[in-house]
């Protein structure tokens, strides 16, 4: 006997909008227009329950009760810059997930030169009277040095700026003594040594179906940069994010459109620049190494205040070819426990053009893997410093 037929919903008829919220407990009220081009949306109950302690005078307990359920939303966004001309402040709306993740937005909206720069050495050179003499404004943003080659191919991510406007690079140039550099508009995000304390408003659609969450906190948060390689693997680079939320309301609405226009630059034909050489390998995970925790608060429907970040170790994984001593001897890396910067540099065209810069790590002893062709290593670092240890550049040369 035939049964009733219903409409069953298309899994990619998802989308995601995300904005951060101005006081902890309230939401922001999302459209369309606050929808981030996304992937791998999830959505977990968390619920929570206590054992019945009674005795019932026979040996069969009754089951768990019910208190309470928060959520777990998870989401991987696909790096990728902008067209057109630099996003105003806070417009470009991935920008919005770095920021509950603690990166700052930083924006310069006119490029820095071309001008001449001086003292230029392999590892650093002096800006000109244009650059800014405030220690550490351009740390975390990218400089291009004429004398290298022409953007994107001169490019380099500063790892320190001081108030001597001495830029010290994530690795080492062959810049002449003198010459022209300049630094071109660009979004730079870098790691705050503080977390957004209100969270974030989310809103899911799957198919027909309308799920709003707030107060949304991190509880983990993954940069991944993945070779594109002729013999495949993970072709795109992506930031990995999931956190502690509450359901607050559902209705029935159909998923809103969301432009997929701009193209994701893949991991190849770049810079990948790892204590100062340029090594292969097949990828990089910066992992922020969040961890949150949930006030306990009778007064809330849970009985916890809505989650807060409580603690980061920063952490970073490679694995890359294994090559000679005499290229990197890794063990002596791990012995001297010294640190080391790193960059990555990739993307399609201007202002689709990104870099990564690690400010400084220190090695651990690294593991040899035998794969079916070659022998690749394993093995992580660990980021000490915290205010931009991290940054991402979106770069308008």
């Amino acid at each position: 006997m035939a049964g009733p037929v219903y409409a069953t919903a298309i899994s990619r008829k998802k989308a995601l909008a995300f904005n951060n919220q101005v006081s902890a407990g309230t939401p922001i009220a999302l459209t369309s227009a606050d929808c981030i081009d996304v992937s791998s949306v999830s959505y977990t109950p968390n619920p929570q329950t206590q054992t019945d302690p009674r005795y019932s005078g026979t040996i069969h307990r009754p089951g768990d009760q019910l208190v309470g359920v928060s959520h777990e939303v998870s989401f991987e966004w696909t790096i990728h810059g902008f067209t057109g001309a630099l996003p105003a402040a806070g417009a470009f709306l991935p920008g919005r997930v770095l920021t509950a993740l603690g990166f700052t937005e930083n924006r310069l909206a006119t490029a820095v030169g071309p001008e001449a720069y001086s003292s230029g050495t392999s590892t650093a050179a002096t800006l000109g009277a244009l650059a800014s003499g405030t220690a550490q404004l351009y740390k975390g943003a990218a400089v291009n040095f004429a004398t290298v080659g022409a953007a994107p191919l001169g490019l380099a991510m500063i790892q320190d700026y001081t108030a001597g406007k001495v830029a010290t690079l994530a690795r080492d140039r062959a810049m002449a003594a003198t010459g022209n550099y300049t630094i071109p508009e660009q979004l730079y995000y870098t790691f705050a040594s503080a977390s957004p304390a209100a969270g974030a408003s989310v809103t899911i659609w799957e198919d027909g179906h309308r799920m709003d969450f707030q107060d949304w906190r991190p509880t983990s948060a993954r940069i991944e940069l993945s070779t594109a390689s002729r013999d495949g693997g993970e072709a795109f680079c992506r930031i990995v994010v999931s956190g502690g939320c509450t359901l607050y309301q559902e209705s029935n609405e159909a998923a809103p459109t969301v432009s997929t226009a701009i193209p994701i630059p893949s991991f190849r034909n770049g810079q990948q620049d790892i204590a100062n050489l340029q090594l292969g390998g097949s990828s990089v995970t910066i992992d922020l190494g969040i961890r949150s925790a949930y006030p306990p608060n009778p007064n809330q429907l849970d009985g916890s205040d809505p989650g807060l970040v409580v603690e980061t170790v920063r952490t970073v994984s490679y694995e890359l070819n294994k090559v000679e001593r005499t290229v990197v001897d890794w063990n002596a890396l791990a012995a001297a426990q010294s640190a080391h910067a790193s960059q990555f540099l990739w993307g399609l065209a201007s202002g689709n053009y990104m870099g990564v810069m690690i400010d400084a790590q220190r090695f651990n002893y690294r593991t040899s893997n035998e794969g079916q062709d070659f022998i690749s290593t394993s093995g992580d670092a660990w980021i000490d410093g915290v205010e931009k240890c991290i940054a991402l550049a979106l770069i308008k040369y």
